[in-house]
């Protein structure tokens, strides 16, 4: 009874204490169309209020889009393309979610209002807008926190799962030999 009580106790440390290290989230990233000259950014929503700094593959023209729910009032999310001082962002942009407290973000309300472009959240994912830079069309897809969890499987419920499973079959076995 106290092996059955160790493994337990250890299969529940790992899944809590290093599922997040081991299987890390879905990443979010830009990459180059096939074209050579547009990059598509994949942008995922994330459990903390911001995805971090997406590094940019070629610059995109500054400023901000902000995805709006279906009720076209509230806010969802906010892109944000920070000025390199020439009108452009060159180096990355940022996802926030909302809900939003400006006291902390490195722009304010009145910022993203005046240099906004606002796009309405699809109800199926991604969110898809574009952002033109010199004629060129540059895609971003935003996907949903809860649309990436309905999607994608948890990988760690089969690497508990095995291991357990075999764990209760040589029990099983011992005590069937044992009598």
């Amino acid at each position: 009874m106290p092996f059955r009580v160790v493994v337990t106790a250890f299969l529940l440390v790992f899944a809590l204490g290093c599922h997040d290290r081991i299987f890390p989230g879905t990443i979010s990233s830009c990459t180059l169309n096939s074209d050579g000259l547009t990059q598509t950014c994949d942008l995922y929503e994330g459990s903390s209020k911001t995805s971090g700094p997406i590094d940019l593959i070629n610059p995109v023209t500054a400023g901000f889009v902000v995805l709006v729910d279906k009720d076209l009032i509230s806010w969802s999310d906010i892109v944000w393309f920070p000025d390199d001082g020439s009108g452009l962002a060159s180096r990355n942009i940022e996802l926030f979610s909302g809900p939003f407290d400006f006291s902390v973000l490195p722009f304010n309300e009145n910022e993203v209002v005046a240099g906004a472009t606002f796009v309405k959240v699809l109800p199926t994912d991604p969110t898809v807008f574009n952002v033109s830079t010199f004629g060129f069309e540059d895609n971003f897809r935003v996907f949903r926190e809860s649309a990436i969890g309905a999607e994608i499987p948890e990988p760690s419920t089969l690497i508990l799962l095995f291991p357990a499973l075999i764990i209760m079959g040589t029990a099983s076995w011992r005590r069937a030999t044992d009598k």
